[in-house]
């Protein structure tokens, strides 16, 4: 009988939910599962900013498609999702300036003690920096306004693309430039700037960003930072990647721990085994237990290179060629599973099985939980039309109850979906129930929800709970 499998450590994550419609053929469960969702959950403005060890991952609902898209506004809202306890939290949307230049991007941070769970913003623009916090531990938001940051960040160029977190503080990236870090625990925060290696310094033009994801990217591994780096200015075959450490990030002291030509990697047999041309990919991660150990993609393949002998250890089916799609993720211990396998296909299959119906079902909740608040905010907004600011205005409570569901015509050649909702609204004085009523013309799994508000009221007491929407779904079906 073959010994046990070892438990996997971590999992490729993949930002953006995905369904089992969108899985390439021959995909490997082992990258696909860690984050397959139903289809009817898959086609919404959602993503993964960031996953802590704890078992903690940071959701956000943004405007756009791309999360991480540095031409995307702010995100709407965010949820906390429990992978461990399958249950999500939402996070209240913070206020913010009206300004089409913030460049916000969230990053979540727990505290050491584990008592406390922290959203943050970090915002810098002109010569103003604002850290906007939200605690789990009051359920508030908390903005810090005019940080002092230091003269070095190019203020108007600054563009986060993502946020690490790192012995408590929480590291926010410009591949351009270098790091920014700051405790949103502290009462006082400060911003610490940690510029690139000198190599990489130059003048901060927009046009200098454009592909600059593909070739740089910082991780944590083997806790600390790391920064890995392809030069682009000359032909494929004499590129060079580097690897960097943050040996002492308060004097902002970077090592070069590596220096290896592509060609080396191309010239190993285990490359040629891959079948890959030989091209420059596309950087992905580095290794979280493994600081020698880089991840690429190219043609739709993640695979692994160790830069201590230039060998492939890995690849696998990914789906598509951009690395800032994919998380590593260190799974928490009630996560990991283990058991026998003869071979390594089956291996994963056991081990990720287990690891996906976990997560599945309580990103599944934050999705719904997500939706529920998108639709909720439309309907607060029609409530509030023709108030006028200084008057009390309508917000959210408490949720009480979300039905969709769909509707034949003329048949089966139109059909519809609707959502009927009640939720409690609060305007300080009072507290009032209400009922909305959306419709949606996409209906397939693969379509994206375009919701448009066909009823909206607050309810007399003639109306309990959520009687009203079965009433009128009742007397809908009817006709």
């Amino acid at each position: 009988m073959a010994p046990p499998s070892a438990a996997p450590q971590w999992v490729v994550l993949r930002r953006s939910p995905r369904t089992s419609m969108d899985l390439p053929e021959g995909a490997d469960i082992a990258l696909e599962l860690a984050l397959l969702v139903p289809p009817s959950l898959g086609a919404r403005g959602s993503g993964v900013l960031a996953a802590d060890p704890s078992g903690i991952l940071l959701l956000s609902s943004s405007c756009g498609t791309d999360p991480l898209a540095a031409t995307e506004p702010a995100s709407v809202s965010y949820h906390l999702c429990d992978t461990v306890f399958k249950a999500s939290s939402h996070v209240p949307v913070p206020e913010r300036p009206p300004v089409d230049d913030d460049t916000g991007v969230a990053g979540l941070v727990i505290s050491d003690n584990d008592n406390n769970i922290m959203v943050a913003e970090l915002s810098i623009c002109d010569n103003a920096a604002t850290l906007r916090c939200f605690s789990m531990e009051t359920s508030m938001w908390t903005t810090h306004e005019n940080l002092r940051s230091p003269p070095s960040i190019k203020r108007r160029q600054w563009c986060s693309t993502y946020a690490l977190s790192y012995r408590g503080r929480l590291w926010w990236v410009d591949l351009l430039q270098g790091l920014v870090a700051c405790d949103p625990f502290a009462d006082n925060p400060e911003l610490h700037f940690v510029p690139l290696p000198s190599c990489y310094r130059r003048i901060v033009l927009a046009a200098h960003r454009e592909g600059l994801s593909k070739l740089r990217c910082v991780s944590l591994s083997c806790e600390k930072l790391r920064l890995v780096v392809m030069n682009r200015r000359i032909s494929d075959s004499e590129t060079r990647i580097k690897l960097w450490t943050l040996a002492d990030y308060e004097a902002g002291k970077w090592t070069l721990d590596f220096d290896v030509r592509i060609q080396d990697i191309w010239d190993h047999q285990s490359y040629q085994i891959t079948g890959l041309p030989m091209e420059r990919p596309v950087l992905a991660f580095v290794h979280p237990n493994n600081a020698h150990v880089v991840y690429f993609f190219l043609q739709q393949k993640l695979f692994a290179v160790d830069l201590q002998t230039a060998k492939v250890t890995e690849s696998e089916n990914s789906g598509r060629d951009d690395g800032q799609h994919f998380l590593a993720w260190e799974l928490p211990s009630s996560l990991r599973t283990s058991g026998p396998s003869p071979t390594q296909e089956s291996r994963s299959t056991f081990d990720f099985d287990s690891i996906a119906d976990s997560f599945c079902g309580a990103y599944g909740l934050a999705l719904a939980d997500m939706e529920f608040h998108q639709l909720s905010r439309i309907a607060l907004a029609y409530l509030n039309r023709k108030k006028k600011p200084e008057d009390n205005i309508y917000k959210f409570s408490e949720r009480l109850f979300l039905q969709i569901f769909e509707e034949e015509k003329e048949n089966n050649i139109r059909m519809k979906k609707y959502a009927h909702m009640n939720f409690y609204a609060d305007t300080g004085s009072k507290k009032v129930l209400v009922f909305a009523e959306f419709h949606s013309d996409a209906v397939c799994d693969g379509d994206r929800d375009e919701w448009t508000l066909s009823s909206c009221k607050t309810l007399t007491g003639s109306f309990h709970g959520n009687s009203f929407s079965f009433k009128l779904m009742f007397m809908r079906n009817a006709s």
